[in-house]
Formats: C-alpha cells, sequence, structure tokens
C-alpha cells in the first residue's frame, strides 16, 4: 500500500467498486451495481470499431459508443483519456 495515508486511503475508497471473479477483474457500475468486464485500452478500441461498424454502420460519437460498450458490460480505465 502507498506510504501517505491520503493516497493509502483513495487506493481503499476505489478498489471497493472492484471485484476479482476467476481470474477476471470487474468494476460495478455506480448507477446500476452492474459488474462490467475491465478490458484493455486496446481491446476497448476494437470493441469501439465492432459496434461502430455495426450493421449500416454508426455515425454517434465517442461518448456513444463508450456508453454502448459500458451497457454491453465492457470497463476499461483510459476510456477518458481520449481514443
Amino acid at each position: 500500500m502507498p506510504e501517505p495515508k491520503a493516497e493509502r486511503d483513495r487506493v481503499y475508497r476505489r478498489s471497493k467498486s472492484y471485484t476479482l471473479i476467476g481470474g477476471q477483474l470487474y468494476k460495478r457500475a455506480v448507477a446500476t451495481g452492474v459488474l462490467m468486464k475491465c478490458i484493455p485500452r486496446e481491446e476497448g478500441i476494437e470493441l469501439l470499431e465492432e459496434i461502430h461498424s455495426g450493421f449500416c454502420g454508426n455515425h454517434a460519437g465517442w461518448r456513444t459508443l463508450v456508453g454502448k460498450a459500458f451497457r454491453s458490460g465492457f470497463y476499461w480505465s483510459t476510456t477518458k483519456q481520449g481514443i
């Protein structure tokens, strides 16, 4: 654990929304409580491309695409750092 108490408290608070099931990391959605599978950035980009290219294409903005991915049960922590 990090040495400064403030950092240690922050890690503790943030860790409450994550759980490990069968070696796979999940994050609990705040509003719904649904577990979302944590995926690496590269897999997230592939997922967004797949959602975007769906039937007849989807020309939504990146926030809409990320929302669809999250509602499908996927999560990655670097989403908001830009795609």
